[in-house]
């Protein structure tokens, strides 16, 4: 019985293309979340649009990139 919750993790080289693809999406996001953040108002379509913007990519980058945390935590 206790061979059917037997896992082994063995990464393969798609494993490294998408940590490769996480880290270019995390950096991108700061780097989005930093420009709407030096923008002026005046730069935006309303002036609710740069808190939107700005509530909208930090909420993504806690939420979306969550996923990373547990990874790294479930592999000793």
């Amino acid at each position: 019985m206790g061979d059917v919750f037997n896992f082994n993790f063995d990464p393969g080289p798609l494993v490294g293309i998408i940590v490769l693809l996480a880290i270019a999406g995390f950096g991108f996001i700061i780097w989005m979340l930093i420009d709407a953040i030096s923008r002026p108002v005046e730069h935006f379509s309303r002036p609710n649009a740069k808190t939107g913007w700005i509530v909208g990519l930090a909420l993504g980058l806690v939420l979306g990139f969550g996923f990373l945390g547990v990874i790294v935590t479930q592999n000793p």
